[in-house]
């Protein structure tokens, strides 16, 4: 087989028509080849099928694509090479030329009722502030972001050493058995026998859950209980990130005051199912939780029927004093306790 029928037969799904649209097959052809160029599916430079192969690979006639090339060709989206075919131009244009229509590659078998969900995730996506690390943040005195490191504090000779170990070929036989739906017994011990004890947690092997990381975590969570009819607790301020999540699933955000002592517990929590809270170090205002406001905190999740979400990623950064349990060390059953 040609590397040309493998490129037609890799983009075809992308370009089927959708027959729950009111789009005509031309039109439709336009705006998904316009939206895997945006997406770089469709990489500038690249060829496109002839509008025969492309035809009959689709299932449509061949006027159809070659009307919809001529458009882009006339849009800029696409240009024509003397005896070689069409390409897509290597100049990106500004924007859309579909007003008011938002470009996007479909699901061949997305139906109309799945669209429009996808539209509603989209619109609420559209109003939500994305995050952007400036690329000179380390010329910063003070810089004020997430998600980065300290190249002169991070261990990097150990990293790389403990890489080195890990790679070792009497090490591969370990790491490398596939336990299908269930986690490393050994990484599983680990956490359970040395690092939860060390926040005051008891644990089973089965209440221990591992993750891709922090993320990870709090998407299943909150996947798994918030919904529309669900009132969630949000420290304010407080991560960006989990206020995102629980917009997405269209449940209701409680906005939960912080002052010196961390979060207050007051009547805001009187409604709300569950709470997401970060107690060893506060996000972003560094503070930590004090004693007394953890065990008020317990105590209204027993009065008030209410889940509490621990985060605690980052309980080592207290400098100041002495560290105090994590809040899942006081109660198994109403605490989730991410790390």
């Amino acid at each position: 087989m040609s590397k040309r029928s493998d490129t037609i037969r890799s983009i075809a799904p992308l370009l089927r028509p959708d027959p729950h649209t009111n789009d005509s097959l031309q039109m439709q052809l336009r705006k998904r080849i316009v939206a895997a160029i945006q997406a770089a599916v469709l990489p500038r430079g690249s060829r496109l099928p002839s509008s025969r192969k492309l035809a009959s690979e689709l299932g449509i006639s061949r006027n159809t694509v070659s009307i919809a090339y001529h458009h882009l060709i006339a849009e800029g989206h696409l240009v024509t090479r003397e005896r070689s075919g069409v390409y897509v131009a290597d100049q990106a244009v500004a924007r859309s030329s579909f007003p008011g229509d938002e470009a996007r590659i479909a699901s061949p078998s997305m139906t109309g009722e799945t669209s429009l969900a996808v539209r509603s995730i989209h619109a609420r996506l559209s109003d939500t502030p994305g995050y952007r690390c400036p690329t000179d943040w380390q010329a910063y005195r003070y810089p004020f972001i997430d998600g980065r490191y300290d190249r002169s504090l991070f261990p990097v000779a150990e990293w790389r050493e403990a890489s080195r170990l890990a790679l070792a070929v009497k090490e591969i036989d370990q790491w490398s058995i596939d336990n299908v739906d269930a986690d490393d017994e050994l990484l599983i011990e680990e956490i359970r026998t040395k690092l939860l004890p060390r926040r005051g947690i008891s644990a089973q092997p089965n209440e221990i859950l591992i993750t891709a990381g922090e993320q990870q975590a709090l998407h299943l969570l909150t996947a798994l209980f918030a919904s529309p009819d669900v009132s969630f607790g949000i420290e304010d301020p407080g991560l960006p990130a989990m206020r995102e999540l629980v917009s997405l699933a269209g449940a209701q955000i409680v906005p939960l005051p912080i002052d010196r002592d961390g979060l207050i517990v007051d009547e805001a929590l009187s409604g709300c199912g569950l709470a997401y809270v970060t107690p060893s170090r506060q996000r972003p205002t560094g503070v930590t939780m004090s004693r007394a406001r953890r065990e008020e905190l317990i105590a209204a999740a027993h009065g008030r029927d209410l889940l509490i979400i621990e985060d605690d990623l980052e309980c080592e950064m207290n400098y100041l004093r002495e560290a105090l349990p994590a809040l899942r060390s006081m109660d198994a059953d109403r605490v989730l306790y991410v790390a």
